[in-house]
């Protein structure tokens, strides 16, 4: 999961599925670096593509739930999960609660 919160290409079908949606919606985005879904998620009411929109809708939903599977949080907020949170142990979303 935590591939697949980074890299929409890692999620089987997604890739496919939002083939179209990426071209018309994120034409210079690199993909990696969770970039891809960043720009699907902004672009959200615009998706055409059902299946594309239902996964990008059910990557985000376990990136809200889960600070370790979630790529933003892995990369960005290292120093202060250690520093505010070092203590609090991990599930059910305490880290990201912290």
């Amino acid at each position: 999961l935590q591939r697949q919160s980074a890299d929409m290409r890692a999620k089987p079908g997604m890739e496919a599925a939002c083939a179209s949606d990426v071209k018309s919606l994120c034409p210079d985005v690199t993909p990696g670096g969770a970039q891809l879904h960043d720009c699907l998620r902004e672009n959200a009411a615009r998706i055409m593509n059902e299946v594309c929109k239902s996964m990008v809708r059910e990557t985000e939903n376990i990136d809200k739930k889960s600070a370790s599977i979630n790529f933003g949080i892995r990369t960005n907020c290292h120093n202060e999960k250690k520093a505010f949170c070092g203590d609090i142990p991990t599930g059910q979303s305490r880290i990201l609660a912290c």
